[in-house]
């Protein structure tokens, strides 16, 4: 599975094919894919309000995960992603997204940034050894 090895070569904890399988359950509206030459290059999971029904009066998502395999970093992708979620958002209504993102990554901030995303807070050990930083936008 393409995505799981983009996930292994992401992240120091990646998420386990039974953790991308429960949430598909859960929300497979919420799988984004990219791909160059129909091969996977990057993905993002994401989890709206309708996914869980006790959050049906916020009208938020959360942008669970995003990754771009590295041989195809910075060349666009994970912006092409996020600017395709946030319009699938907007039609839906939604009025705000948040997510969590390592306080370490200034790559990856900067993006969220360079989107709109503004940091809204800190959760400490977030990522078991390091801060994550809570960033969001308003729709």
């Amino acid at each position: 599975m393409e995505v799981l090895g983009i996930e292994s070569k992401s992240f120091p904890n990646p998420w386990t094919k039974d953790m991308f399988e429960t949430i598909h359950y859960i929300n497979p509206k919420g799988f984004y894919i990219a791909e160059i030459e129909r091969t996977i290059v990057g993905y993002a999971v994401l989890l709206t309000e309708r996914a869980w029904k006790h959050w049906s009066k916020n009208r938020t998502a959360h942008l669970l995960n995003l990754a771009v395999h590295p041989m195809h970093r910075r060349q666009g992708i994970g912006t092409l992603l996020m600017k395709r979620i946030l319009n699938d958002l907007k039609t839906l209504k939604i009025s705000e997204i948040y997510l969590e993102v390592r306080a370490s990554n200034s790559k990856a901030i900067a993006l969220y940034s360079n989107l709109g995303f503004e940091i809204r807070g800190e959760i400490r050990g977030f990522y078991k050894n390091e801060d994550a930083q809570v960033m969001a936008l308003k729709l």
